[in-house]
């Protein structure tokens, strides 16, 4: 039996894993290049009013994310590198952040793609956004695990399902673009866009459920809350949210009379409310951590929880209300039926017996009326009449003679 020390003969698998090597170095010296470039491209854009500039700083902040993976999978494989639950070393987790990469990379390459293409400005709003929310999901799922931190893994993890959100939206303009001539789609495929809508209002429908059942739950069985990092969390998810709300340039106050529900891109409002979700959940949860930290009042994180839950509610039953408008084939607006209709009646003996009006894409219209005339007339002569300025596409018309 073998009595002496085994201990030379044995080694540690950190394989150098422990030190901060070269290629971090580089890493953080590129972040911070492309962290400085990323700020000054943002105030002059801001501060000169140049929308390049300001496009190609928020580019930058981008791949400043993506390269914090990279800088994060070399901390966390320097500060396992001896943790004995990794049988040969933390070496593959520089190789997991690098497939991480190019992921992102791949991301990256579809967001060009579609910049470059010939596709509508909604299209090109939400992939930015999808691109800015994907790269803060992976920093914070990234950094969570690396440090240990729940807050930032729950935080990571709700971007997620708001990216899948999106990109829903995303297939939406993909799927409309890529079967516009498609003539198994009698009037085209504008309705996509309501169907992507409608979808994603359900989504937020759940997502605000899913809020309140876990808000009531914490009531029940309150938990220990973690309330730096939890607010460092919830302030990160603002600053990334009200960039996303700006990327995507809608403005709720155009939305809200019901007259104008034909008129929009309801799979952009989708696209928006989640984002405007997610930051009144932000402006929540600081609000309620800041009272909880500094008065004691725990109770205000769930009660906000429910409070923000209701509110998405009520938002998405407006965009529901408005793409169901669009699915059913509502009757379009009064005033525009009554420009069609002064527009046909503008003699004496003409006059609209039956008017159908209704939109086949943002605001993009069909047509069937019948009209009732003392003297025979053609269709192509009631057709001239109608508004130029109302985007008519398909129009049917049918022509009695009155006796």
């Amino acid at each position: 039996m073998h009595t002496d020390s085994v201990s030379g003969w044995r080694h540690d698998h950190a394989f150098g894993q422990d030190r901060v090597r070269e290629g971090e170095r580089r890493t953080w010296r590129v972040i911070l290049l492309t962290g400085v470039m990323m700020v000054v491209e943002v105030a002059a854009g801001v501060a000169f009013g140049s929308m390049a500039l300001l496009a190609d700083g928020l580019h930058m902040a981008s791949h400043a994310g993506a390269l914090g993976v990279a800088a994060l999978g070399y901390a966390y494989a320097r500060r396992h590198a001896f943790d004995r639950r990794y049988s040969f070393g933390t070496g593959k987790v520089n190789a997991l952040a690098g497939f991480t990469g190019a992921l992102l990379l791949v991301l990256f390459a579809s967001v060009m793609a579609v910049e470059s293409v010939g596709v509508r400005e909604g299209e090109r709003r939400t992939w930015r956004v999808i691109l800015l929310t994907g790269v803060m999901m992976v920093v914070e799922v990234a950094a969570g695990v690396a440090f240990g931190s729940m807050a930032l893994l729950a935080d990571g993890l709700h971007m997620a399902s708001h990216a899948g959100a999106l990109g829903v939206a995303a297939l939406g303009y993909a799927y409309a673009r890529r079967h516009a001539f498609d003539r198994r789609y009698s009037f085209g495929t504008g309705k996509v866009n309501a169907l992507a809508g409608f979808t994603g209002a359900l989504l937020l429908v759940l997502f605000a459920s899913v809020m309140a059942v876990e808000s009531v739950g914490r009531f029940v069985a309150p938990v220990v809350i973690s309330f730096d990092e939890a607010i460092f969390v919830a302030v990160l998810g603002l600053i990334v949210n009200g960039v996303s709300i700006a990327l995507l340039g809608v403005h709720e106050h155009e939305h809200d009379d019901d007259a104008h529900h034909h008129d929009h891109d309801h799979n952009l409002r989708s696209a928006y409310l989640h984002v405007l979700a997610d930051t009144l959940t932000s402006v929540l949860a600081i609000f309620a951590l800041l009272c909880g930290k500094y008065f004691g009042y725990a109770w205000m994180d769930p009660a906000m929880g429910i409070v923000g839950a209701l509110l998405v509610v009520r938002w998405s039953v407006g965009l529901l209300r408005g793409t169901c408008a669009v699915l059913l084939d509502a009757q379009a607006p009064d005033e525009i039926c009554r420009q069609i209709t002064e527009a046909i009646e503008c003699e004496a003996e003409d006059r609209v017996s039956d008017l159908h009006v209704w939109s086949i894409g943002p605001g993009i219209y069909a047509v069937v009326v019948s009209v009732v005339t003392h003297r025979p007339a053609c269709a192509s002569k009631f057709k001239a009449r109608l508004p130029a300025d109302r985007r008519i596409r398909h129009v049917s018309i049918e022509v009695q003679h009155c006796v």
